[in-house]
């Protein structure tokens, strides 16, 4: 099983490096679970994640985690996103 979507993630360090990844969890949001580093990109990207590690689990909530590093950075779009 995976996901697609499109995002926009400049990765700019401007007072701060940001970061950003799709990450998942089966407790309500108390750990997530790494499935893939957001590739950085000057226009809209395509990605594709396996996220075949979350299956059979219950509760399953996909989540977008970014972090602006404590700059004043671009931000993070996603668009497009189908299971």
């Amino acid at each position: 099983l995976h996901v697609t979507f499109k995002s926009f993630y400049y990765e700019g360090n401007n007072g701060g490096q940001e970061e950003a990844e799709f990450v998942y969890t089966t407790d309500g949001g108390s750990t997530w679970t790494f499935l893939a580093d957001i590739t950085p990109g000057s226009d809209w990207t395509s990605q594709w994640v396996d996220i075949s590690a979350a299956c059979g689990n219950s509760n399953v909530q996909l989540a977008f985690n970014y972090q602006d590093g404590g700059g004043f950075t671009w931000g993070l779009g996603i668009d497009d996103f189908s299971i």
